[in-house]
């Protein structure tokens, strides 16, 4: 009766010692350092300053009227990145163009 019994102990400390109840407890990631947002690149940012800008002029540019001088990209917003100026009646910031110039300089 005592070997009945030592291997019955021995059953229920084994299945015990690997029960979830006596497992290490569960070990947390590692924090992901935060990471700065990447400015956007200077002729992106005037890109997107020269469409809108372009789009809410007198009378608007838009795509497909470049027949008419009044063409978004070819009219508008092409020579104002490419540094020619821009129409009378948009204005942009003009830090953003020399940024954009200077940027495509450097490559």
């Amino acid at each position: 009766m005592t070997s009945k019994l030592w291997i019955f102990s021995w059953i229920i400390a084994a299945t015990l010692s690997a029960s979830p109840l006596m497992a290490d407890p569960p070990v947390a990631p590692p924090a992901v350092p935060e990471v700065a947002p990447v400015p956007l690149h200077p002729c992106k940012k005037l890109r997107k300053e020269a469409m809108n800008a372009c789009a809410a002029a007198t009378p608007p540019y838009v795509k497909g009227g470049h027949g008419k001088h009044l063409g978004l990209l070819e009219d508008c917003v092409n020579p104002i990145m490419e540094g020619k100026g821009s129409p009378s009646n948009v204005k942009v910031n003009q830090v953003l163009v020399v940024a954009c110039i200077e940027k495509n300089e450097s490559r």
